[in-house]
């Protein structure tokens, strides 16, 4: 394949973003930007997007558990089989998969799945699998809003607090799991950037923040999982144990925690400290450019999701800033191309481009759980790998396509695709057929050099610019639709 990038992307130097412009009609160049800045702004504002026709495909699934609260869905624990204590999880699958396919909010689903990653917690284990919802539910109401409160909703999640273990931990035997994940993975991070020397002064800034400090920090932030307890309870919910919490002094960031502070102040301290640190500003605008730009995001686009952060730190929608400083920054189309699409977009994208009408069943979770993604089953706390080298392996590719091919063959259960139906009737051509698709698959119409050769290789008895008998032309567009979405271009983006 002889084209990388898409047009605009194709016209932009990396010095230049907007060389391109200098020779285009004023005109165009002014409906280009207004698109384009409008289409961002409205994905960044998720709230005032009309996606009825989202919420009434949810409605049809008539789930009985997914907006339940913490209460009824821990209740769940006494059901005797797996299918009924993991009825709400299963409903959360199959709603956000109608949200990856159906709503208008991409940007927001693509960031939902972003820090579902970023604050991973493995799915399928008991109790968490329980009150899986209401992890989801945490992300999903601070994707775009203040990284402070985000990291309270998430150490209070009962979820990360069971995947942790931090809801065994006591001033008698703290546990150091959650602690340390919150420091290297959530906040601080502990990578120094590839290609620099490590001197004294490059060493992690975790360093500066013990982990046992921190630990006991945390001791007594725990769950209502004793129903024969009375102080405890049987809900599920957050509770915090001050008998159970270490009452002395710590030292936390080079900062002295006092001793006998008041309830879950010394936990708050830890992450106020945290939220504000200059390293958790880079670790969380790297992370965000590396799933929204590339592997390694160029230090520009870094910096600028950096200083959005630090110049927002008690903003409510601090982290729509710095989304928004991340994607609109002049190099951000110029990296087109670097990312390697994981399975989960590649199945999504699929069937958003052939506009696949879909329903949750086992059939498809388990085509999808085949790929190598499947929705929040990676166990350890570091979510899905982001870096292309973790999905370009032969049996990885291998499992796309065949999901591809059978979609394409209505041998996936409970979806169903009409290409011949959505096919324009003047395009009668291999040729014409090629660009249609091809335009309609990638979102943009590659080189012609492309174009001829999957008109060439889908029906490969006829001319390119032959006119196709009915029977020959349904061939084609199922030809050229596996061609293309089993294209190296179909991978990338």
């Amino acid at each position: 394949m002889t084209d990388r990038q898409p047009p605009i992307a194709r016209r932009e130097a990396a010095a230049d973003p907007y060389a391109w412009l200098e020779n285009r009609d004023a005109e165009e160049v002014l409906d280009y930007l207004k698109a384009e800045n409008a289409y961002l702004d409205e994905q960044l504002h998720p709230e005032d997007i009309d996606d009825s026709d989202l919420h009434a495909r949810l409605d049809a699934q008539h789930f009985r558990l997914l907006h339940a609260q913490l209460p009824v869905l821990y209740a769940r624990k006494n059901a005797r089989r797996w299918g009924e204590q993991s009825l709400a999880y299963r409903e959360l699958f199959a709603a956000t998969w109608l949200r990856a396919l159906y709503s208008r909010c991409q940007l927001f689903e693509v960031l939902v799945d972003h820090w579902h990653n970023y604050f991973n917690v493995y799915g399928p284990m008991l109790p968490g699998v329980l009150v899986f919802p209401d992890h989801d539910r945490r992300i999903r109401r601070n994707v775009f809003g203040n990284f402070r409160l985000f990291l309270e909703d998430i150490a209070t999640s009962p979820a990360m607090l069971w995947y942790l273990e931090n809801n065994t931990s006591t001033a008698y035997q703290p546990n150091e799991h959650f602690a340390r994940e919150l420091i290297e993975l959530h906040t601080l991070g502990t990578a120094i950037p590839a290609g620099t020397e490590r001197h004294a002064q490059d060493e992690p800034e975790g360093c500066q923040f013990d982990i046992g400090e921190v630990a006991r920090c945390f001791t007594g932030w725990t769950v209502r999982d004793r129903a024969w307890d009375p102080e405890m309870g049987g809900t599920g919910e957050f509770v915090y144990r001050h008998d159970w919490h270490d009452r002395f002094a710590k030292h936390v960031g080079r900062e002295w925690i006092g001793q006998d502070q008041p309830p879950l102040k010394d936990g708050r301290d830890v992450l106020d400290r945290l939220a504000r640190h200059p390293a958790t500003a880079r670790n969380v605008a790297t992370r965000l450019a590396r799933r929204l730009v590339s592997d390694w995001p160029p230090d520009a686009i870094i910096q600028a999701g950096s200083d959005a952060y630090l110049a927002n730190l008690d903003a409510p929608d601090q982290l729509r800033r710095v989304t928004q400083a991340i994607i609109s920054h002049p190099g951000f189309w110029a990296t087109w191309g670097e990312k390697v699409k994981r399975p989960f977009e590649i199945i999504a994208a699929t069937l958003r481009a052939t506009q696949a009408e879909w329903s949750s069943n086992e059939s498809f979770a388990w085509y999808t759980g085949s790929t190598g993604q499947k929705l929040w089953e990676w166990g350890p706390p570091t979510g899905y790998p982001d870096f292309k080298e973790a999905w370009l392996s032969s049996h990885q590719i291998l499992r796309r396509w065949s999901f591809q091919k059978a979609l394409l063959e209505g041998r996936v259960k409970g979806t169903t695709v009409d290409l011949a139906a959505q096919t324009p009737a003047a395009e009668t051509t291999p040729h014409g057929l090629a660009g249609w698709w091809a335009e309609r698959l990638l979102g943009y119409r590659p080189g012609d050099v492309d174009i001829a050769s999957w008109a060439r290789l889908a029906i490969p008895n006829r001319a390119i610019d032959s006119v196709l008998t009915p029977a020959e032309r349904r061939q084609c567009v199922l030809g050229l639709a596996a061609l293309i979405l089993q294209s190296p271009l179909a991978q990338r983006r």
